[in-house]
């Protein structure tokens, strides 16, 4: 059989140093970055939790989570990516002066393959042959199935530079003996120096959406592979 993909989860991570009690869905709404709607919809909810050490809450097909340490949004449904990158970048534009030290884009799925060998197959490909995604020429270091991909930095005029790196783990699903769970990580470490006081987050995530495509590319590699077999 060929495999398919189960279920899809995309999220966006903002580490630095959060107050996660103003992350009310009515601060939201009143900013406009979520609509009415969504707002009535998380505040019915029963996922709906503020206090001074978290914020977390479900609206429509997204959920936000908010702890001193980090601010994240998810959604399972593809064609709202674009969406919770504008929410993390409009959210970040209100919130400034937030220390921030790296954010990330992520992607998680869950693969069934047919077989209850799929790990060794892609292991034994991408030892024998490194997967091109043309980044560069940059080669992935193999520690099992974790794949890590050294990425061009993102300079823009006014920002500090982010360094970034591409993650793909590849492990045994927990519901299949046939399938198999895939998830990436677009690291981006920002470098702060004097000269910068404060950067604009939003620009730099509005910038980066382009690791959802890549990641795209990685899995229908990781099919591929896994369909020839």
């Amino acid at each position: 059989m060929e495999p398919q993909v189960n279920t899809s989860q995309y999220s966006i991570v903002v580490v630095g140093a959060m107050n996660p009690a103003i992350h009310h869905p009515q601060w939201y709404g009143a900013l406009t970055i979520l609509s009415a709607e969504e707002v009535q919809d998380a505040v019915r909810g029963g996922a709906l939790v503020v206090v001074p050490q978290v914020a977390q809450f479900h609206a429509a097909r997204l959920q936000i989570q908010c702890t001193p340490a980090n601010w994240q949004i998810n959604t399972s449904d593809q064609q709202q990516r674009g969406r919770i990158v504008d929410i993390a970048a409009m959210t970040f534009q209100r919130l400034g002066e937030t220390p921030i030290s790296a954010y990330g884009l992520n992607a998680r799925f869950e693969v069934t393959t047919g077989s209850q060998h799929a790990i060794q197959v892609l292991g034994a490909q991408f030892s024998n042959g490194p997967v091109d995604l043309s980044f560069q020429g940059s080669l992935p270091d193999f520690e099992s199935l974790a794949i890590s991909y050294g990425m061009p930095h993102i300079a823009m005029e006014g920002q500090p530079d982010v360094q970034r790196q591409l993650k793909c783990s590849i492990g045994r699903s927990t519901h299949a003996r046939d399938a198999i769970v895939v998830a990436f990580n677009m690291h981006h470490a920002i470098t702060m120096s004097p000269e910068f006081s404060r950067f604009d987050l939003d620009r730099l995530l509005l910038a980066s959406t382009v690791a959802f495509e890549m990641e795209d590319a990685l899995l229908r590699r990781i099919l591929d592979v896994l369909t020839k077999e």
